[in-house]
């Protein structure tokens, strides 16, 4: 019984120090915020800058024309320049003039909003009297059950965190329209809308996160819907990558036809000269999203590496588990992208540097050492001479506690 005993102190000891480092996030998940809203904005004054150069040094700058039905933007040199363009317009209907506004990007207050105070639902502790060794029972047994919500403070913590990292809401009811081309017979589950607002949290509120559903959920068409939803929506054209195993390459590309027609989309895959042929596609920047797999991206970094992504997708991606393998390394080194996304359906890694790797690679300026992120629940037994290795049980109640903050999971099909 005193070895039962002292085992539940420490699963709750792990619990409370899993709970209070959630806690500690918050804080870096504003800065996290904040400084991407600053070089979001950078980018769209220099963007305007450049345009503006271009407008007073040349009657020959081009115009942003965009296809009405389905938010498609033509390339540089398909678009009119400024003094032919009333003409071109009479010539091409359906078509429309993009205001350099528009097309920059979204969000464009100056002002950092302040983050609003999490409304807190109080209930009853219901441990309240209960001595020690029964409350700690009842604690790990709702941990167990996944019930994250074991009492007061936990759930201030948590209402804390959501309501930081998901300030900006956008509710998805319904499928937009340029989802499934027009076939009526093609549409998102309940689950998958759900997966998608996810994504576009993430998105609105600039953090990357992972979608973990489990196989046959649809990952792949939900990250779909994600970008036609962002180029129909928040207008946000491209470029996108998407980095798959090669064994499925073919089947991203029949869903993208399927799913997403109206997308410009350039299969990045081959012999030397099929890829060469891709070049100059690749170069004029005349694409939505592009497809290829972890081969070629090691291949063709120099290539690759020098397009500004919107969008980095990478399916599998807890193959990224290693936070030295050489997909990793040759992403962060070689490669830029405003927004990160992993897909996988078997994240539940059962090693915490394993975790961290997955959450360094999304976000570094927050996961930004493995060495502190083990110490943090090491913590609770440096001072008691307790300090050892933490046991499957253990490290996975961490796991589980932790996939409920940082991924979209399966449990939307529930």
């Amino acid at each position: 019984q005193l070895l039962d005993e002292k085992k539940d102190k420490r699963l709750v000891y792990l619990l409370k120090q899993t709970d209070e480092y959630v806690e500690s996030l918050t804080g870096l998940v504003k800065q996290h915020q904040a400084t991407e809203k600053r070089r979001k904005r950078a980018e769209r004054r220099e963007q305007r800058a450049r345009e503006k150069a271009q407008a007073d040094d040349s009657s020959d700058v081009r115009v942003h024309i965009r296809e009405v039905a389905t938010g498609k933007m033509l390339s540089v040199d398909e678009a009119p320049k400024a003094e032919e363009v009333d003409a071109w317009l009479e010539t091409h209907p359906g078509y429309e003039v993009v205001s350099r506004d528009e097309y920059s990007d979204t969000d464009e207050s100056d002002a950092d909003e302040p983050i609003p105070d999490p409304i807190v639902t109080h209930k009853d502790d219901e441990f309240e009297g209960l001595d020690e060794e029964t409350r700690n029972r009842k604690i790990i047994e709702k941990a167990r059950n996944e019930e994250d919500e074991y009492d007061q403070k936990t759930r201030r913590q948590m209402e804390s965190y959501y309501a930081t990292a998901h300030k900006i809401k956008e509710k998805i009811v319904a499928q937009h329209s340029s989802m499934g081309g027009g076939d009526p017979n093609l549409q998102l589950k309940p689950y998958q809308l759900k997966g998608l607002e996810w994504m576009v949290s993430l998105y609105n509120n600039n953090l990357n996160g992972i979608l973990a559903d489990e196989m046959g959920l649809g990952k792949t068409i939900q990250t779909v819907a994600l970008i036609t939803y962002l180029m129909e929506v928040k207008k946000l054209n491209g470029p996108y990558l998407i980095i798959v195993p090669l064994s499925t390459i073919s089947n991203w590309s029949l869903e993208l036809e399927k799913w997403a027609p109206s997308i410009v989309k350039v299969v990045y895959k081959g012999n030397k000269e099929a890829r060469k042929r891709l070049e100059v596609v690749i170069k004029r920047n005349a694409f939505n999203v592009l497809l290829t797999t972890y081969d070629y991206v090691l291949k063709e970094k120099a290539l690759l590496g020098k397009i500004r992504w919107k969008y980095m997708i990478i399916d599998e991606g807890h193959r990224m588990k290693n936070h030295n393998c050489k997909l990793t390394l040759v992403l962060n080194g070689y490669f830029t992208a405003q927004h990160r996304l992993l897909l996988t359906g078997t994240p539940l890694q059962n090693k915490l540097p394993e975790l961290w790797a997955l959450l360094n690679f999304l976000l570094p300026s927050i996961f930004s050492s493995c060495g502190t992120f083990e110490q943090w629940f090491n913590a609770p037994f440096a001072t008691t001479g307790e300090k050892v290795e933490l046991n499957q049980e253990e490290t996975m109640l961490i796991i589980r506690r932790l996939h409920k903050v940082y991924f979209a999971h399966s449990y939307f099909a529930d």
